[in-house]
């Protein structure tokens, strides 16, 4: 009975486009790969999702990363994207994205941080 109620409020939400909601009844019914799968699917992809997204195994929690960059550079967020470009070792994609957003001082400072560590 619990589980259905769940998954009436679980769909309640969905449809009303309170996906956060949505992915918390998810997880607490123990369907984080389900939950992951639709948030990538939906593009609604959240740091308190990626917490969990790597409990699926590496791939999936990459490709829950790659959406958050996605959705992180739509809204205009190159630095957090970066972050998460960063966290995936995407060094240079992360340095090339903020040089093409004029964001030169975080390119620069990761660059001086990340490359020099690469080249030792």
């Amino acid at each position: 009975k619990t589980f259905e109620l769940v998954a009436v409020e679980r769909k309640t939400h969905t449809a009303e486009n309170h996906h956060h909601q949505a992915a918390l009844l998810g997880i607490w019914s123990s369907d984080i790969r389900g939950t992951v799968d639709h948030a990538i699917q939906t593009k609604t992809v959240t740091e308190s999702l990626l917490s969990v997204a790597v409990m699926c195994g590496l791939d999936k929690y990459q490709e829950a990363v790659r959406c958050f960059i996605a959705q992180l550079t739509a809204s205009r967020d190159f630095v957090t994207a970066a972050s998460y470009l960063l966290v995936i070792g995407e060094t240079k994609q992360a340095i090339t994205m903020l040089v093409a957003e004029e964001c030169y001082r975080e390119a620069l400072a990761i660059a001086k941080m990340r490359l020099l560590l690469m080249m030792k």
